[in-house]
């Protein structure tokens, strides 16, 4: 009895000690902190959101005020366990912690006020509390001066022109930096890399674009400066400040004190205007300065209705402002008439490159008389000679077979004679009476074909077309029956000879595997299954296969990796890894011959 008072109080001592797990709490709580209440003009503080909740919130909304410049700096989130008496009892309780950081500076002193951050979690509006900061200028150095130049300030929309920055330092200094410069939001900046010779090159941010200058000894006048230059590029018409340019820094003492000081230029005035409306191209998108055009085509021999990757590269000045998308070709009249155009449009390479704009499109020539890619041009202001001009590529030289259409009729009377005979037979053909409508429609031979051809999207189902009324009131004549049976004879020799086909193009292919050409194996088996040239197979050529979306998608990317080093015959870029590619093409090799009929 008294063994059995023990553990029973035993059994209460340990199910008291022992940490229960329950339910998280639902409440939602967002806190906010910053990681200094006063700080100078220009200094960067850290501005956290805190969100603990049980669900995984989306971006908090927050709008910063204009005097502060603002970094996101990431999110991050943990978990993490109490213990808490609950009822008496303790319990295990498990909550998340979401962690939004940002940098902020001030550009202006005073108090600042960041606006209280707000959450969509579950359906729910969660907002957090308000953050304030005080901003503090420091005192005006008298030995500091900074001097901006600027060539002209009359500029054009779009226009791009350089600014040369200089700070001529007063004495020993450390710390600086240029983040509270004032600099409108009509202006794009962007760092130039100078030929200005010095004894020391110094990278600092400016307007959010990372800049270099250049520490200059001026023994003329016994000082030292930086220099540096930016390129600003107005985008908005009207009058607008630019600057004061504005450095912080640390001055240091020879008595081993310092103190934060600041120097500031003056302003300059510039008048934004539009170019000129005169002699302005129809197509002109607001691109100014001097450029080149470049196109290149996957393949330069085809036959009519083959694919061509057609690709274009624009290369000029930084920020390449007027310069978002490619030309529209459609708006070609040489391209319209004797091009199909693939609907998608260009699809531009990203990410970009700095002073390059690269795209593709596919295009497909519509009749054997094209001889060339047409030019394609970029219409551009050149603010120096005030005259338009467009930058054009050179064509494309281009030969395009024609493709040989045979009426159903021709099949049924020539059928496989010899030439001989279907001369012969031609001179004596018989006028064909009136038959019921859709037989005698007279489709091309590739289109009776793309029906009945396995390796296609669609296959000819005999079934389907038995129960078609049509079909029925056709069969019911004489000469239908033996065309019938051509047909059916047609779908399974066209399947033999597909199996065979794919498996010729399958071994061609591992022969390439093993020569380590990844890229070129997967071309080459595309080309033997789909009957193309191998130079004019691209990736849109996959959506043909009649094979799972898994291993269209993977084949897709594969080919796409591919086409990415067409442009440059100069690159060393890894080809696609064999095993990948050997492991894809023999599963993509089975699925097409499973439904050409060898496998099963």
């Amino acid at each position: 009895m008294k063994m059995n008072k023990l553990h029973l109080i035993l059994s209460i001592v340990l199910f008291l000690s022992t940490p229960i797990a329950y339910g998280q709490n639902q409440e939602v709580i967002v806190e906010t902190e910053v990681s200094r209440e006063r700080v100078y003009v220009g200094d960067k503080i850290v501005y956290q959101v805190l969100v603990y909740s049980p669900d995984d919130p989306a971006m908090p909304v927050i709008e910063f005020p204009d005097s502060t410049r603002v970094e996101f700096r990431g999110r991050s989130s943990q978990s993490y366990t109490t213990m808490e008496l609950v009822d008496g009892r303790r319990r295990s309780i498990t909550r998340q912690r979401f962690s939004y950081q940002y940098s902020l500076s001030a550009i202006e002193p005073g108090l600042i006020s960041i606006p209280a951050p707000v959450f969509e979690i579950n359906g729910q509006t969660v907002s957090g509390t308000e953050a304030q900061f005080e901003s503090i200028l420091p005192s005006k150095s008298d030995s500091d001066r900074v001097v901006i130049k600027i060539d002209r300030t009359d500029l054009y929309l779009n226009e791009s022109i350089t600014v040369e920055c200089t700070w001529w330092i007063g004495d020993n200094t450390s710390d600086f930096n240029l983040s509270s410069s004032d600099i409108d939001d009509s202006f794009e900046i962007l760092g130039v890399d100078s030929n200005i010779v010095g004894s020391q090159r110094v990278g600092f941010e400016l307007g959010g674009q990372r800049v270099v200058g250049t520490v200059v000894q001026d023994a003329s006048q016994g000082s030292t400066k930086l220099v540096f230059q930016i390129s600003i590029t107005p985008t908005k018409l009207g009058i607008f400040e630019f600057g004061p340019i504005r450095v912080v820094f640390t001055r240091n003492t020879g008595t081993g004190s310092s103190f934060r000081s600041y120097t500031e230029s003056d302003p300059i005035q510039i008048k934004v205007i539009e170019v000129p409306k005169r002699n302005q191209p129809t197509d002109y998108s607001g691109a100014i300065g001097n450029f080149r055009v470049q196109t290149k085509a996957s393949n330069s021999r085809v036959n009519v209705g083959d694919p061509i990757e057609l690709t274009l590269r624009i290369i000029g000045d930084e920020p390449m402002t007027g310069i978002q998308n490619a030309p529209n070709l459609n708006l070609y009249k040489e391209f319209a008439q004797h091009f199909k155009i693939s609907s998608e449009g260009w699809r531009e390479s990203l990410p970009r490159k700095a002073g390059l704009r690269d795209y593709s499109i596919t295009i497909r020539a519509t009749d054997s008389s094209v001889d060339e890619i047409p030019a394609i041009g970029v219409p551009s202001f050149n603010p120096t000679t005030q005259e338009y001009r467009t930058y054009a590529s050179n064509p494309i030289p281009l030969q395009v077979n024609a493709v040989e259409e045979i009426t159903l009729s021709d099949a049924v009377i020539s059928g496989n004679s010899t030439p001989d005979q279907q001369v012969i037979e031609s001179k004596d053909r018989v006028e064909l009476t009136t038959a019921s409508p859709g037989l005698w429609a007279h489709q091309s031979a590739d289109q009776i074909a793309s029906s009945i051809s396995l390796g296609r999207s669609t296959n000819f189902q005999l079934s389907t077309y038995l129960t078609d009324p049509r079909w029925i009131s056709v069969i019911a004549t004489g000469p239908s029956i033996f065309l019938l049976s051509i047909l059916i004879v047609a779908v399974n020799g066209n399947r033999q000879t597909d199996a065979y086909e794919a498996r010729k193009a399958w071994k061609k292919s591992k022969s390439f595997l093993r020569a380590g050409n990844s890229s070129a194996a997967i071309r080459v088996y595309l080309s033997g299954v789909l009957g193309m040239n191998q130079d004019a197979v691209t990736r849109e050529d996959v959506s043909r296969l009649v094979i799972s979306s898994q291993c269209s998608d993977q084949l897709t990317q594969m080919m796409m990796g591919s086409e990415k080093t067409k442009w440059d015959e100069q690159s060393q870029a890894q080809d696609i890894s064999k095993s990948d590619v050997e492991t894809l093409l023999r599963e993509v090799h089975r699925q097409v011959i499973g439904r050409k009929g060898g496998l099963h």
